[in-house]
């Protein structure tokens, strides 16, 4: 049986009285793209002439390279089970075992995007502090930003400029702020406010509403706490009165 150099799936019956027949037929029946040159044994070795092979012996056929073990992947394999030992810690290779190197799992074009980093922003309409959006973008492109807000935000025209809520124009996304920590809503960092712009100026009224929208939120949050905070004083209040009224009991006896 005549193998393709370096496979075991690869084969055909070749039955020829010479190497040079060997050579020419198996170019053909191992759809090889140049001819065959070279024979061998699957040992290794090199044979020159028919009578070099033994009876019953597969011979591997090369187009002039040197010979390649299919099984050698195999082989090292394993040779490298037999030799590793196995741990609490995991897999303990041998000394003298060089280890191969890694390769990522994930593309370099997963890998880039996964190295963006992106945020969440919260956005309104220019000249409006209420029905926001929380738009999750790549803070590098601020064009991609814009293209979303308009599309989020129902604008006639493409959004062309942010404002942060002083009016300050927003040149690129990494210097929107964070919000503060009594306003975040989830695991992820909100930033913002920033208002879009069809290209008009900024309109404060926006940031007034928003502002006071705030401010009745906190106002809202602070009073649950404000009740805790007399019931607490409440308490305490009349543990000490308790004991006062047992000390002097005391002190009378």
């Amino acid at each position: 049986m005549a193998f393709k150099n370096g496979t075991k799936h690869v084969f055909a019956k070749v039955t020829v009285p010479n190497i040079d027949m060997l050579l020419e037929e198996s170019t053909m029946k191992l759809n090889l793209i140049s001819a065959a040159r070279r024979v061998f044994l699957p040992c290794g070795k090199e044979v020159f002439q028919a009578q070099d092979i033994p009876p019953d012996t597969d011979v591997y056929i090369s187009s002039g390279e040197s010979f390649v073990d299919p099984l050698k992947t195999i082989k090292d394999h394993l040779s490298l089970t037999k030799a590793v030992s196995w741990t609490m810690n995991g897999i303990v290779l041998p000394l003298d075992k060089e280890r191969g190197k890694t390769k990522p799992i994930i593309s370099k074009r997963m890998k880039n995007l996964t190295e963006k980093t992106t945020a969440r922003i919260l956005v309104f309409k220019n000249g409006t502090g209420q029905d926001g959006y929380e738009i999750i973008s790549p803070l590098e492109e601020k064009e991609q930003f814009l293209d979303m807000c308009t599309q989020r935000l129902d604008l006639l025209t493409r959004g062309k400029c942010l404002y942060n809520w002083i009016g300050k124009r927003v040149t690129h996304l990494k210097t929107v702020p964070l919000l503060d920590k009594c306003l975040q809503n989830s695991i992820t960092p909100l930033r913002g406010p920033v208002w879009v712009s069809k290209g008009e100026g900024f309109i404060p009224s926006g940031a007034k509403i928003y502002l006071q929208g705030l401010l009745w939120a906190l106002h809202q949050k602070l009073k649950p706490a404000r009740d805790y905070s007399k019931q607490v004083r409440r308490k305490h209040f009349l543990e000490a009165t308790v004991l006062l009224q047992l000390y002097f009991c005391s002190y009378r006896q």
